[in-house]
């Protein structure tokens, strides 16, 4: 058992350290960085079969849930994070570097576009599950 009191709130992943599992923070808004993180975390799991944990800090652009408002912000906060949004920096990046055209990633952002309605609308169109799903492909048989 873990004494909650060594919980570390500001840093949560110094408490995987006392499980005795390699942990790291790492800007969650920076794609590469998180990348990188997640590639060590692969390695470590293929190689050595342990888990690793990773704390990713980014900021949350909408409230909690649709009940919060997110009044708790301001509006130069929310442009201040808007322009660290890790989709738009990556974009840039990507263009600025020449490894994609802006026309290339218009086309992807489309077809991402496409699927997503399409994924809707398929959720949208069927039926409910029954009750009983619930409790399948829970344990491995």
């Amino acid at each position: 058992p873990v004494d909650q009191t060594l919980i570390f709130h500001d840093e949560i992943y110094k408490a995987a350290n006392l499980y005795k599992i390699p942990s790291r923070r790492v800007d969650g808004m920076d794609v590469m960085a998180v990348r990188e993180a997640t590639l060590e975390a692969v390695e470590r799991a293929r190689t050595e079969g342990k888990p690793s944990f990773i704390e990713a800090m980014a900021y949350r652009f909408r409230g909690h849930s649709m009940a919060d408002p997110a009044e708790y912000r301001t509006t130069i906060e929310e442009e201040r994070w808007r322009m660290r949004d890790p989709i738009l920096v990556f974009r840039d990046q990507l263009v600025e570097d020449g490894l994609a055209s802006a026309e290339e990633l218009d086309a992807i952002s489309a077809q991402v576009e496409e699927e997503v309605e399409g994924a809707i609308r398929f959720a949208d169109e069927s039926p409910f599950p029954e009750p009983e799903a619930l409790f399948e492909d829970i344990y491995a048989e």
